[in-house]
């Protein structure tokens, strides 16, 4: 999903692709792009099977593939 930021001068708010408001006004346009990329980032956050061991674990994106334990195996031999 997509998030924007509305407002002007001292309220600013994050609203999804709705136009729906999502979480609370912010006095700052920086603020309020800041949570829309957090809101923006949670959303790609899901279970994902390894590539390594196939277990399940939460993936920050489709770029995260491997869990830490894996990860952590793979960094070390290197």
């Amino acid at each position: 999903m997509s998030y924007e930021v509305s407002g002007s001068g001292f309220s600013w708010q994050v609203v999804d692709a709705d136009g729906a408001p999502r979480g609370k006004p912010f006095n700052n346009n920086y603020s309020a792009q800041e949570c829309a990329k957090r809101f923006a980032k949670q959303d790609q956050i899901r279970t994902r099977a390894c590539l390594c061991c196939s277990n399940d674990f939460k993936s920050e994106g489709p770029h995260n593939r491997m869990c830490p334990r894996c990860r952590q195996m793979s960094e070390g031999m290197m």
